[in-house]
């Protein structure tokens, strides 16, 4: 289960990512994995602007693609230096997070709605409940051979 760090991560690092819980999963296993519907937020934005109005800031806050305004000297050459790391590195639709999974070797790669799963019995233990409609969320199989 990966709830928000896939958009943290580099592309290399995510096929890293992909790679390694391809490995350490058993046959059958389930990743879920949860990001930022790019898709829903660039919808939500574009509804609301207009020639006169923009919430460009307010858009870029809510992809996480902003860098926060610092003002001490120290923290900004810090935070240069850190890559501010809280920041997003890319951003995710639920197309090309499904194919990203796919891409990766898992199978049944299904979009679920968060508080539910076919595949995971006590999901409350793994997952807060709330509406995710902000969000991707994908659960997929790794094959019963890889």
């Amino acid at each position: 289960y990966a709830s928000h760090v896939l958009e943290h991560l580099d592309r290399s690092t995510t096929k890293n990512f992909l790679r390694e819980s391809m490995r350490v999963l058993l046959p059958r296993g389930v990743i879920r994995i949860v990001v930022p519907d790019l898709a829903y937020l660039a919808r939500r934005y574009l509804e609301t602007y207009s020639e006169s109005h923009s919430e460009a800031e307010a858009f870029l806050a809510s992809i996480n693609l902003r860098m926060p305004e610092e003002s001490s000297v120290v923290r900004r050459i810090y935070g240069m230096l850190m890559g501010y790391p809280s920041l997003h590195k890319t951003m995710y639709d639920r197309v090309t997070l499904e194919r990203t999974l796919a891409a990766h070797g898992f199978d049944e790669v299904e979009c679920v709605r968060r508080g539910s799963s076919r595949r995971i019995p006590d999901l409350e233990a793994v997952e807060k409940p709330g509406d995710g409609i902000d969000e991707a969320l994908f659960e997929a199989v790794k094959p019963q051979t890889s």
